[in-house]
């Protein structure tokens, strides 16, 4: 069994001496030594590479330590595909062989040298973890009112609760997961090319794992609460930590929260939706259930929206930008 560590070099880039610069590079010397100097995959975003943003990383000698692999990509799970892509077609695999996906976007590991150093003994001992299919890596956000943290209090959760609630709940109950939006990634390359055969997405794609993880047709029908994985998962806590915050915090907040509402709302239609199949065996029967899972939906939207509509609301007032300051 092998494993192959890929590393998102961060969208917004660094600049030679910035803190950032330096804990890529950790990241960079961590997997090395946990893979026994293997080199890690580095994704590189040809956007951040014309805006400029990764000179200061092409001209480093420690690049002749990795594997570069630039794309064009329109957000950073997309980068995501590009190297699960790369692995999956360059290597020759084995059933039980894994990619480790890791987010260079980090600005800080938060707390005393100890601390940090307590967050690299965890990096490591996700990077070897073998046993479940999917593991992943949950932290705590440094700030809770940073943009991430709000997107998951006030937006992913809620809108996880109203799409798929037995989802939702199992993520809180068994896998006590903060993170469902999680960028660290270790996962079996069979069980990702099995979920690689549906619908992918350039964004959000740690929810879209974890939705198409779940076993609809065990749970249909089944009247006892429970776990209905078709994939064992579970997660391995990193630490607390400071990821990108030069954003602007209410556009990025009401960008992904949007965004996932809309994939969940696709995703739920595609579960969801009436087999062709029945209206040619019993077109009757067809047409109700046709109108069930219409109205259901249509509940489900409108509850949707109110969600979105009262995170809005309440990220502006929590960043202070109530309707004078938007005036």
């Amino acid at each position: 069994m092998s494993t192959k560590v890929i590393i998102m070099f961060p969208y917004s880039g660094y600049e030679a001496g910035e803190p950032r610069e330096k804990l890529f590079w950790s990241l960079v010397d961590c997997s090395r030594k946990e893979t026994r100097n293997q080199s890690p995959i580095v994704v590189l975003n040809e956007d951040t590479e014309r805006r400029g943003r990764a000179q200061a990383f092409l001209n480093d000698a420690r690049i002749n330590n990795i594997i570069l692999q630039r794309c064009w990509a329109v957000d950073t799970c997309q980068m995501w595909l590009a190297g699960w892509g790369y692995v999956i077609d360059t290597y020759k695999n084995d059933e039980d062989d894994r990619i480790v996906q890791i987010p260079g976007d980090i600005d800080k590991v938060s707390g005393t040298e100890e601390k940090s150093s307590a967050f690299f003994r965890n990096l490591g001992v996700f990077i070897n973890r073998t046993g479940p299919d999917i593991v992943i890596g949950d932290f705590a956000s440094e700030d809770m009112f940073s943009a991430k943290e709000l997107i998951d209090l006030y937006g992913t959760y809620a809108l996880m609760a109203n799409w798929f609630p037995d989802v939702a709940q199992s993520c809180r109950r068994s896998l006590e997961l903060n993170k469902l939006r999680s960028e660290f990634l270790n996962i079996r390359i069979e069980t990702l090319k099995k979920i690689l055969i549906d619908r992918k997405f350039a964004y959000e794609q740690t929810l879209n794992m974890i939705i198409r993880s779940w076993d609809f047709d065990k749970r249909k029908g089944n009247k006892q609460d429970g776990d209905f994985w078709k994939y064992e998962i579970t997660k391995i806590d990193l630490g607390i930590l400071k990821d990108d915050s030069r954003s602007r915090q209410y556009r990025d907040c009401l960008d992904q929260i949007e965004r996932t509402e809309r994939m969940l709302k696709m995703l739920w239609r595609e579960f969801n939706e009436v087999p062709e199949e029945l209206l040619e065996t019993n077109p009757q029967e067809y047409e109700e259930k046709y109108q069930e899972y219409i109205d259901l939906y249509d509940r489900l939207d409108r509850r949707s929206t109110s969600i979105r509509e009262n995170a809005r609301i309440i990220i502006r007032n929590i960043l202070g930008l109530g309707p004078k300051a938007l005036v």
